[in-house]
């Protein structure tokens, strides 16, 4: 993935543009201005705008089922659509979907490069500088460095457990089914491969937790696993009443 690769510069706005080949290389050259640069993303798959880093999300016009899990996924990220489909009723599905504007092909260069800087300017929305604790600022993860912070100690990640990591972090005290996990992280294929799930959750785990038996994550029995906001034993759950589940707060799916 040479496109993902390529970091932006620092003092750019980067632009994942979600689209074919043919169509990136037109929005390459509308967005080639010295603020901005594009990077391609064939399909918006966790891991691939995870690596592109984006400060704005453009989707071509065909990728517009995606915009309700993309938005779930990224709540704050700026997401625009670019199509050819000047239908009023595609407009206000992309935007009552969570998009926040929906851009025709034909729009100028100048133009589509002063809407991008505008939704970025208005979001203040930075993925690629930023980074996401834990409430009790013991976990850290870099965004930048794709790297953890634990207790102040650096921790090395794979790829699957960074992405796993990012999840719980972005939907702390949320129950994320295993189907969600699953799809969201592997992709659709492996919704029902609950073993390769709890095999990166116990690596995860041993790289979080000094002690096992104090936890961040916590086991929904059947259902999935919840983060915690500090971690807990499992003796201060249960006086908690937090040994069952109450209730499901992520619905089944991304």
């Amino acid at each position: 993935m040479p496109d993902l690769l390529d970091a932006c510069h620092s003092e750019s706005l980067c632009v994942a543009c979600v689209c074919d080949r043919e169509l990136y290389r037109a929005l390459k050259t509308c967005l080639k201005h010295g603020d901005i640069q594009a990077v391609h993303v064939h399909e918006p798959t966790l891991i691939a705008l995870l690596l592109s880093q984006p400060d704005l999300l453009l989707i071509e016009g065909r990728w517009r089922e995606e915009i309700t899990r993309l938005r779930s996924l990224f709540p704050s990220m700026p997401l625009a659509v670019w199509s050819d489909d000047g239908a009023a009723t595609s407009i206000v599905q992309a935007l009552n979907d969570g998009a926040d504007d929906y851009i025709a092909f034909s729009c100028g260069q100048e133009e589509l490069c002063a809407r991008v800087r505008a939704h970025v300017r208005k979001a203040n929305y930075t993925l690629s500088r930023s980074a996401v604790e834990s409430q009790d600022h013991q976990i850290r993860l870099d965004m930048r460095q794709r790297g953890a912070i634990v207790r102040g100690k650096e921790v090395l990640l794979t790829p699957t457990e960074y992405m796993l990591l990012w999840l719980f972090l972005t939907h702390v005290g949320k129950v994320l089914t295993h189907a969600t996990l699953l799809q969201t992280v592997w992709g659709e294929a492996y919704r029902d491969e609950i073993k390769l799930l709890r095999v990166h959750i116990k690596h995860l785990r041993c790289k979080l937790e000094e002690d096992p038996a104090c936890s961040y994550l916590e086991t929904v029995v059947g259902i999935g696993y919840r983060f915690r906001e500090t971690s807990r034993s499992l003796e201060e759950n249960q006086a908690n009443g937090e040994g069952k589940l109450l209730h499901i707060e992520e619905k089944e799916g991304p």
